[in-house]
């Protein structure tokens, strides 16, 4: 959630990530921290040198970054961002994010780590039209939700599995006092 809250923060100030990956991301303090960002105007002449450096992964620009101008916005951002999401689900794994020749996207499988709701989010953000995607604020707002549903799941589990010992707890004591009474 640092890294959409950075990218919204940098968006709202007039600046762009082209080709955002995990190689942009510092960790410092527990907390993860965005780097290597430029004016937004300064984009599309950045795509224009990203696309045609050897050895480039492609994956991580946006299918609207292809064209002949280079195109690049805060939405193209988010497509990256989901990028990111994938190789931290995947550890790292390439992906292969094809757009066929009518123009749609063909999603990678679900990884195995990654539930179906975070999958779906990420596919929300993989939409081909770029006025589709959600801004980078309102991505860390459903992140953030995803993740406080999870924490109250397992805070759920946590209290289910602790009445659960408690409970066989006393039913135990109880089956141990009754055998070591004597029979009537």
């Amino acid at each position: 959630m640092d890294i959409t809250e950075g990218i919204g923060f940098i968006h709202s100030k007039g600046f762009l990530n082209p080709g955002l990956s995990t190689n942009k991301v510092l960790l410092s303090k527990g907390h993860c921290k965005v780097y290597d960002f430029l004016l937004s105007e300064d984009a599309p002449k950045k795509v224009a040198f990203l696309k045609y450096q050897p050895g480039c992964n492609h994956t991580h620009l946006p299918p609207e970054s292809f064209k002949e101008t280079n195109e690049y916005s805060s939405a193209s951002d988010v497509w990256c961002i989901a990028v990111l999401m994938w190789h931290l689900f995947t550890f790292g794994q390439s992906t292969s994010l094809v757009v066929d020749v009518t123009g749609c996207f063909v999603p990678p499988k679900k990884p195995k780590e990654m539930t179906e709701t975070a999958y779906k989010i990420m596919l929300d953000v993989w939409k081909v039209d770029a006025t589709l995607r959600p801004s980078a604020f309102i991505l860390r707002e459903v992140l953030a939700t995803l993740c406080s549903y999870s924490q109250v799941i397992k805070n759920k589990r946590k209290y289910i599995l602790s009445v659960v010992k408690v409970n066989s707890r006393f039913i135990n004591e109880t089956l141990r006092s009754l055998d070591s009474q004597e029979p009537i």
